[in-house]
């Protein structure tokens, strides 16, 4: 199931990578409960392509308001963060630049991928050209900050779609692969 097709719904995205982990059955099946039970409910019928900072805010309000202990909150919020992290495709993670990271915002601004043509990595509009945004929950953006400190983000200077193209460079936030530096 492709999350970038824009209608796909964050239930279905999410029903489908939960089918597809391999973790202890015991855990699929409290995540399963924790996502019918406080996710599903609130934003489980929106399209991943429609999500804005505000439906998170809506629904993490609503987990406060619901008298379930902070930990659990902050548990089922994991849950779901993992199910948004899922939806952005490796290639566009790889192709991620500091500035398009809105950390006040709570938005990821997904424009570009790497991706392999033949031997050759090259920078390249997203998985079906679709430019979007992506909710950045708290969790996330924490993790990413960490990240970004122990691993300060790097210049990687790739061409645009064709190994020949005039070469880009991006202030990439993932120091992993072997792109020039």
């Amino acid at each position: 199931m492709d999350p970038s097709a824009g209608k796909v719904t964050f239930k279905e995205f999410a029903t489908q990578w939960l089918a597809s982990q391999t973790a202890d059955p015991s855990t699929i099946v409290n995540m399963e409960l924790r996502f019918r039970l406080h996710a599903f409910p609130y934003i489980g019928s929106r399209s991943l392509s429609a999500f804005q900072p505000a439906p998170i805010r809506t629904w993490t309000r609503a987990l406060a308001d619901s008298g379930i202990a902070a930990s659990y909150q902050r548990t089922v919020f994991a849950n779901v963060s993992t199910v948004f992290g899922a939806a952005v495709d490796d290639g566009e993670i790889f192709g991620l630049a500091v500035d398009e990271v809105d950390f006040i915002g709570g938005v990821v601004h997904v424009v570009r991928q790497v991706k392999l043509v033949g031997p050759h990595m090259v920078f390249a509009p997203p998985k079906g050209g679709k430019l979007r945004d992506v909710p950045l929950p708290n969790v996330v953006s924490e993790a990413l900050a960490a990240h970004i400190t122990r691993r300060p983000p790097i210049d990687v200077t790739l061409p645009w779609k064709t190994r020949t193209a005039r070469p880009q460079r991006r202030n990439c936030c993932s120091t992993q692969g072997s792109a020039r530096r």
